[in-house]
């Protein structure tokens, strides 16, 4: 993966709101303030080539996909009302890795996704 001053900017974005797991727009609106004329595809882009490159995860939601820098294993929670995506630690990814090599499989990655409601929007009802 070739350096640019883009990427670095993008990455740094997607660091800088790390337990917030942002959206493409909001990674460029924060890349923005390094790089004003940053263009929203550049920023695709780039957090495309950084997670082919492994240095960070896509979060596939109904809402369009989320990004995280975090990338020991752990299982991610999202809200089905409000859309917040929480972490929870979890050694399931660790334990379904050494199954998976028992059984003959080498997973380059291991995700778990929960679905439902956060305890703020339970409390709504």
């Amino acid at each position: 993966m070739r350096k640019s001053r883009q990427r670095d900017v993008v990455f740094g974005s997607v660091m800088a709101l790390r337990g917030e797991h942002p959206s493409a727009d909001r990674v460029y609106a924060k890349a923005r303030e390094s790089i004003p004329n940053i263009s929203l595809g550049t920023v695709y882009r780039n957090l495309n080539v950084l997670c082919e490159a492994g240095r960070i995860l896509k979060i596939e939601t109904h809402d369009g996909d989320r990004f995280d820098c975090v990338l020991e294993d752990h299982a991610h929670a999202i809200c089905s009302e409000c859309g917040k995506i929480f972490d929870i630690p979890t050694k399931r990814q660790t334990a379904l890795r050494v199954a998976a090599r028992e059984a003959g499989f080498f997973p380059d990655s291991v995700s778990t996704t929960l679905s439902g409601r956060c305890l703020e929007c339970s409390k709504k009802e």
